[in-house]
């Protein structure tokens, strides 16, 4: 058994809230059907979320996985994002040729699976310091990982994928919240792209979805404090300069966001807006949110009592650095996966939010 205790539904249940207030933003990857039913399971069983059509199993999305230590949040907060992404993959995904078919081919791999995916990650030459501070090998062992590991096994899964810091200055860290507002609002997803949102690749014909690094580059310029953007050597070069024919465009729900602090990490589902303030939507694997999703659904009680259940002010995060991991279903090309090798990968593709804007 994996060790976790997983929840589903819970997005589907917060539905009312994401669509009729408008001082909240969510993801949309469970706004594919009207009901959905919830469900909590041990992760040696998950026969509720198998038997869905794809339709219905969206609206399960994302998972809550419940780490049972003190030490595996970022592996659960990996399968979160990875319920999430997983379902809208195109079917020949690299993903699916890396990741060997468990139980059911949607199913996020288990804690001692994503160890090896990280070993195998290293071997091939991706975060080389990650590889030296933890010897090269980590299966097996009870050890915390962070954001940049977390993405390097994306990358070598190649899902597409950006880092963004937020650092421990009042202009910085404050744009998290604009950050994940922009992010989470329409204005940032579907209605960005300059394309139809049902544009196909002419050689594949394969539905589009967010260039993850031009999209995360939009946000951060959108910022507010300041029109907020990134420092990073190569962005004079990442702006701009692909053709039209090469764009890619937002066809596919914004999925979850990875946020992690000193200590710990969450899967944010969504923000909401009190005044001037902000509260960030949370899937927190350190706490058992199965209770509230039962009670919601069995009782009929308001969805605002499992909004309260994932709400964390964002202001606690103010004095604090933050790293967040933006994703999306597009693969990375092999040139693409190539560029997040070695040591420049990870300086080129781990931005840090400044609260300036170096292009104007």
């Amino acid at each position: 058994s994996d060790g976790a205790t997983v929840t589903t539904g819970i997005l589907a249940i917060l539905r009312s809230y994401t669509l009729d207030n408008t001082n909240i933003r969510a993801c949309g990857i469970c706004l594919t059907t009207d009901t959905a039913t919830a469900a909590v399971t041990s992760s040696s069983s998950s026969a509720t979320a198998k038997s869905q059509s794809q339709s219905q199993s969206r609206s399960l999305l994302p998972m809550h996985y419940r780490q049972r230590d003190r030490w595996s949040c970022g592996y659960r907060n990996t399968q979160m994002m990875l319920s999430s992404l997983i379902p809208l993959l195109p079917p020949d995904h690299p993903y699916f040729e890396i990741v060997p078919s468990r139980s059911s081919s949607t199913e996020p791999p288990a804690l001692r699976d994503i160890q090896e995916l990280l070993e195998q990650t290293w071997r091939e030459g991706f975060d080389p310091k990650g590889r030296d501070h933890y010897r090269g090998r980590i299966r097996g062992r009870s050890e915390w990982i962070g954001a940049v590991e977390v993405a390097s096994v994306l990358w070598y899964l190649s899902i597409d994928c950006a880092v963004v810091q937020f650092l421990q200055r009042t202009r910085s860290t404050r744009m998290l919240a604009d950050f994940l507002w922009t992010y989470f609002s329409n204005e940032s997803g579907f209605d960005t792209c300059e394309h139809s949102a049902t544009c196909m690749e002419p050689a594949r014909g394969r539905r589009h979805g967010p260039n993850v690094m031009q999209l995360t580059k939009s946000i951060l310029n959108q910022c507010a404090f300041g029109g907020g953007s990134f420092s990073n050597a190569a962005a004079s070069r990442e702006t701009g300069t692909r053709s039209s024919s090469d764009s890619r465009c937002i066809a596919s729900p914004l999925v979850p966001v990875y946020l992690q602090w000193k200590g710990h990490s969450v899967t944010v589902i969504g923000i909401e807006r009190v005044g001037e303030s902000h509260n960030l939507l949370l899937l927190d694997p350190g706490k058992t949110i199965g209770e509230n999703v039962l009670s919601c659904r069995d009782a009929g009680s308001d969805p605002s009592i499992l909004l309260d259940a994932v709400r964390k002010p964002a202001s606690e995060l103010y004095h604090t650095d933050c790293q967040i991991i933006v994703s999306g279903s597009v693969p990375l090309r092999r040139t693409e996966r190539m560029e997040r090798m070695g040591d420049n990968g990870v300086n080129r593709f781990v931005f840090t939010a400044t609260g300036t804007n170096p292009f104007s």
